[in-house]
């Protein structure tokens, strides 16, 4: 623990350790002089703050989780995808495509990307945290050129929407959001999976949002 020059002999200040472990039980803190002309007068021993604790498992929600933000692990695992490689070439250096996006709704400060080239049988895979179960729904930011697109989302490897419709939206970059019906989802941390019925659809991101009265 180094000195500063105080000022003079009854200039006096306090120096603070990082912290250190302590058994329980009776034990000898000796304090050793390196040095001459230093005066001491007194010292605490006081309760570190305890480490935070470790974030839970999984995005919050409710909340927005990016679609590009699907989990590690690879194929079948984080995502299923039905042709090797990124053919988009950005965000992420695995087999789903991702292509940055123009979008009015993404979040200031945060870049788009999307999911693209999608392909019928095509997943992304998410996992999800709350502190409390209730009633959510989730509202999906996608894109199509052509009709009858659609996707499935399952909970935890159950299906739990059949069906997300996503309509001609008149464009790859026209975006629209569509919202699902209600589902529980217990405490916890569990997987959100988002399966592609059909080919050619663009996926932004999705909310996940508490019902209303049943925060």
């Amino acid at each position: 623990m180094a000195i500063p020059n105080t000022g003079g002999y009854q200039a006096w200040t306090s120096l603070s350790t990082g912290s250190f472990e302590i058994p329980a039980g009776t034990h000898r803190i000796t304090v050793f002089i390196n040095g001459s002309n230093l005066n001491l007068n007194y010292f605490t021993v006081n309760a570190a703050d305890p480490p935070p604790p470790p974030p839970p498992p999984g995005a919050p929600i409710p909340g927005l989780i990016q679609a590009e933000d699907y989990n590690e692990g690879g194929q079948s695992v984080g995502y299923y995808d039905t042709t090797a490689g990124n053919s988009l070439g950005k965000y992420r250096n695995d087999d789903v495509d991702i292509q940055t996006c123009s979008d009015p709704t993404t979040p200031a400060g945060t870049p788009c990307f999307y999911i693209g080239n999608t392909a019928t049988g095509e997943w992304l895979a998410y996992d999800v945290y709350t502190p409390e179960a209730g009633s959510f729904t989730l509202t999906l930011r996608v894109a199509a050129t052509s009709k009858s697109r659609s996707y499935t989302v399952k909970l935890n490897g159950d299906t739990v929407i059949p069906i997300v419709g996503v309509p001609n939206t008149g464009g790859y970059q026209k975006w629209t959001r569509v919202t699902t019906s209600s589902i529980t989802i217990p405490a916890g941390t569990h997987t959100l999976s988002v399966h592609a019925n059909t080919s050619n659809m663009n996926f932004n991101y999705f909310m996940v949002n508490a019902v209303p009265g049943d925060e």
